[in-house]
C-alpha cells in the first residue's frame, strides 16, 4: 500500500507542476494581451488630449479668470485674454472687431443652381 500510495502522490506532484507551468503560461499570456490593450487606450487617450489638438493648429481662448472663451459673444473690447498655443501662452487683448456672428448663421447662403442647357448634343436618359 504505501508504494501504491508514494506512486498516487508522485503522480498528484506531477500533475500539480504541469498545472503549474500552464497557469504560469496562460498568466504571461493574458498580461501581455493586457498591456497591449491598456498601450493602444493609452495612444488613444493621448489622441484626442486638447495638447494634440493645439498642436493641430488650434487655440484655447481663456480670459483674464482663466475662463474658457467659447464665443465671440463673449468677448468684450479691451477684455484681457489669454490664448495657448501648442508651444506656449500668448497674452492679448480684445479690440474691436466685427460684430460676432448671429445665432443661426451657417457662413455662405447657398446659390440657386444653374439652368439645364437642354439645347446640348447630349440626349435624354428618360
Amino acid at each position: 500500500m504505501p508504494k501504491l500510495l508514494a506512486a498516487a502522490l508522485d503522480q498528484g506532484v506531477r500533475r500539480v507542476i504541469d498545472a503549474g507551468g500552464r497557469l504560469s503560461k496562460d498568466l504571461r499570456h493574458v498580461l501581455t494581451e493586457h498591456s497591449r490593450h491598456l498601450r493602444s487606450l493609452g495612444e488613444l487617450l493621448e489622441s484626442v488630449s486638447h495638447k494634440r489638438v493645439l498642436a493641430r493648429g488650434y487655440a484655447l481662448l481663456r480670459d483674464g479668470a482663466a475662463r474658457q472663451v467659447t464665443s465671440a459673444q463673449l468677448v468684450t473690447p479691451g477684455m484681457a485674454l489669454d490664448i495657448e498655443l501648442t508651444d506656449g501662452h500668448v497674452r492679448a487683448t480684445a479690440g474691436k472687431g466685427n460684430a460676432a456672428p448671429k445665432q443661426g448663421t451657417r457662413g455662405k447662403p447657398h446659390r440657386k443652381p444653374e439652368p439645364i442647357d437642354k439645347s446640348s448634343d447630349q440626349g435624354n436618359l428618360l
